[in-house]
């Protein structure tokens, strides 16, 4: 299931001021479970996945002269996955008779189950199953000016971007 909008406006406020607003937020949802083994539910290790993306971007163009254009511009991105457990309806350890867990994967979903010795099974719902949210924010600020003389154009400017990811 996808679900995409984007939206943008240009201001032109004068002939050498300009400004440009645009966002964009889109999703994606995949229509099954992601499987990371061949187990079946609820013993594979599975999840969910959805992702959610969001851009956004503020510029203003401003032109000095007809010889120097400067442009600068302030981005925001968002890449979001909250990641869902697969087995997290099934109630299996209240089902087991178990009490007095927290609400949530410890009284609902099928527990991660390990095995030693030398002729043991793979695991049970492995680590990679469990549910958790992961997103990386960027923000970025960028300035360019541009010099034109005769039939040469020299573009140059600067860049700073701040990247930050929650787990």
């Amino acid at each position: 299931n996808n679900n995409n909008t984007t939206n943008s406006v240009d201001f032109n406020l004068s002939d050498a001021h300009r400004f440009y607003v645009m966002c964009s937020h889109g999703s994606k949802k995949m229509t099954g479970p992601y499987s990371l083994s061949v187990m079946p539910l609820p013993y594979g290790d599975s999840r969910l996945i959805y992702e959610i993306m969001t851009v956004a971007q503020v510029r203003h163009t401003w032109v000095a002269s007809p010889r120097v254009v400067n442009q600068i511009s302030y981005g925001f991105s968002r890449f979001s996955v909250p990641i869902q457990n697969t087995t997290i309806d099934g109630q299996y350890p209240i089902k087991a008779g178990l009490k007095g867990l927290p609400p949530g994967e410890a009284d609902s979903a099928f527990p991660t189950i390990s095995f030693s010795g030398p002729n043991a099974p793979s695991q049970w719902r492995g680590s990679n199953s469990p549910a958790f949210n992961e997103a990386a924010n960027t923000f970025t600020l960028q300035d360019n000016v541009q010099w034109t003389r005769g039939k040469h154009s020299l573009t140059f400017g600067a860049q700073i971007q701040i990247g930050r990811a929650h787990v």
